[in-house]
């Protein structure tokens, strides 16, 4: 997202993203990200479109199995993906 959004803005958007991932009810926290991607549709419509691919590709009925439901942000290995 970051290079879609002025620097600033984007910190704002990521504790945003961040909070809404780490909803303990998957189907809000989604509800959450895919408003985020609305309120970015007019100034940012890269941005927005590019939330929305990530969401895509994200699983919420994960979550309720304890397993990591949103994108990772590095690809850096976890005890879920052993």
């Amino acid at each position: 997202m970051g290079g879609y959004l002025p620097k600033g803005y984007a910190a704002s958007v990521d504790r945003q993203l961040a909070k809404a991932f780490a909803d303990t009810d998957p189907e809000r926290g989604l509800k959450v990200a895919k408003g985020i991607a609305a309120q970015l549709d007019e100034r940012y419509p890269s941005a927005a479109a590019s939330l929305r691919e990530g969401l895509t590709t994200c699983s919420p009925c994960a979550a309720s199995a304890r397993r990591p439901a949103w994108p990772a942000r590095s690809p850096a290995p976890t005890r879920w993906s052993r």
